[in-house]
């Protein structure tokens, strides 16, 4: 019988998580702002570039990713 590979807490762990926390803070950062005079911006998207669209939802992407890989490394292995 082969000898199966458990769930470890090393240094990977511990980088997954510290990562996830500067993500966290990163996107409270983008979606978080509230605008305290009470003007609603609904042209801020037409304000920003192509490549900065894209860049933002690649990060989310990646963010959900991450969240993706240890939720099956919790749960799944």
């Amino acid at each position: 019988m082969a000898e199966q590979s458990h769930f470890e807490i090393n240094y990977t762990f511990f980088l997954n998580i510290a990562f996830l926390v500067i993500l966290g803070i990163f996107a409270w950062l983008a979606f978080g702002k509230k605008d305290k005079g009470g003007h609603h911006h609904h042209h801020e998207m037409a304000d920003k570039g192509a490549i900065e669209i894209v860049l933002k939802y690649l990060a989310i992407i990646s963010y959900l990713w991450l969240l993706g890989g240890l939720l099956v490394n919790f749960f799944l292995l």
